[in-house]
Formats: structure tokens, sequence, C-alpha cells
């Protein structure tokens, strides 16, 4: 039996834990103002099914455009016919919005907040891309669950601007060269931002992405501490299930 994927699994969490600890103490001790070093135009996501709606319903968007929000998540792939649907999984007897319904629902309850396009399905991007332009919202919509691979599909085939997903081993968390050779290919790939999951990331690694001109994201920080630290991150977004929590404190800035 292969011990090293398991071995693996145990050192990412000690390593997340201890760097969970650190920052909870460091947070106890420094005064909130101090703590946070966020951009101007730093921006909070409700991930699909905030505030404990189900995900990937039209009452799900709703409350997430009632939490204040700056940008909306869904997930969507295509069905047998090539219909587009609010999903993160396909099951023939399901009942799904569609997208275009879903964008419709938004465009009549908000003409500002965002919204994160999570691809479950690279290809679906083509279908997604015409009906985001046939409803005039080019400006509000972005594409993430763009993997470095899926760029040949996705890349020529749209208008709408995408975030490019990575995955960092635990080694690649605090290594510098990594960071500087993601910002090189994510540039050259075309994305304008990485979309991360927020405990594999260190705050020089998203500072040296962001020198080189690309926005970082960060997935899916739910309790009070795991939000505290993402903060700590300074990114430019935090995407969670519990928004309420870090919008109150985004008026707080170094």
């Amino acid at each position: 039996m292969n011990l090293r994927p398991i071995k693996r699994l145990f050192v990412a969490g000690t390593v997340v834990s201890a760097v969970l600890s650190t920052a909870r103490k460091r947070l106890e001790t420094q005064a909130i103002k101090s703590a946070y070093e966020l951009p101007d135009y730093f921006t909070v996501t409700a991930h699909s099914g905030c505030n404990g709606t189900k995900d990937n319903t039209l009452e799900s968007l709703e409350e997430a455009i009632k939490s204040g929000a700056d940008i909306i998540e869904m997930d969507i792939l295509d069905d047998e016919s090539g219909t587009v649907l609010v999903t993160h999984d396909y099951e023939p007897e399901g009942v799904y919005p569609t997208f275009e319904e879903a964008l419709k629902f938004i465009k009549e309850r908000s003409d500002s907040v965002k919204i994160n396009v999570d691809l479950k399905r690279s290809h679906v991007s083509f279908a997604a891309d015409e009906i985001i332009r046939s409803l005039n919202m080019e400006n509000r919509c972005f594409f993430t669950g763009v993997n470095e691979e899926d760029v040949q599909t996705v890349a020529p085939m749209v208008s709408i601007p995408y975030y490019i997903n990575i995955k960092p081993s635990v080694t690649d968390i605090f290594n510098e060269e990594y960071w500087i050779s993601v910002a090189s290919r994510v540039n050259m790939l075309g994305g304008i931002g990485v979309n991360c999951d927020f405990k594999f990331i260190s705050k020089k690694g998203a500072e040296i992405l962001k020198k080189n001109s690309l926005l970082v994201s960060v997935f899916t920080p739910e309790t009070n501490i795991e939000l505290d630290y993402a903060l700590t991150l300074s990114p430019d977004n935090i995407t969670t299930r519990n928004p309420q929590y870090i919008l109150q404190k985004r008026g707080i800035k170094k």
C-alpha cells in the first residue's frame, strides 16, 4: 500500500492547523485594523448555498443578493440536449434552473452584483458565453473552474474573462519560485487572476501574483477563524458561504 498520499494529506492538515492557530493568536493580540491589509477593490463572493440555502437554486441567488455580497457564485454544466443548467452535479431526473433563467433572475433584482460562473465542464463555456452576451451581461460575469489544461478549450471560444484555478502542493505554499512560475504561466494563458483554496496559498504568494498584475481570489473559508485567516492573506476576493461575517469587517482596513 502506498502511504505517500496519506502522509501528504496528514502533513497538509498539520500545516494548515498550525497556520490557522498562529493566525488566531495573532488576531487575538493585534488590533483588527492592523490585521487586515485589504486592497480598496476587495470583494466578497457569496458562494452558492450561502447562509444555509440549497446550492444552485434561485433561493440561493436571492439570498446572495440580499446579503450585500459584491459577487454571486453559481456552478454550471450542460445536459444531454446541450441546455446549460445551474448545478454542480447532473442527474437526468433532477430539476435545475437553466443558466439563462438564473441570469435573468439576477438581472431583475440587481443592476450591479457580478456573477462568478464556475464551469464544471470546460466545453460549456462557449454556450454560456453566448447566453451572457445575449443578455448584455458581459461586464458582470467571469469564469472560474478553468484549470491550466482547460485554457485551450475555453480561451479561443469566449469573450468573458476567466480566472485560472491552481492546486499547489503542500511544499509549494511557501516556495517563492513556485509563485513566480504560476504568475508567468497564468499571464501567458490569458487569465485575469488565480483562484485557489485559501489553505494552499501564502501571503507572499499572493503578493507575488498581485505584483504580476493578477487578481487573487481564495475559496472557501467558512468558520470565523478560517475567514480571519483568509483576510490576513490580503486577497482581492474571498468566496464563502458565510458572507455576512466578512462583509461586517470589510470597512476596517489598515
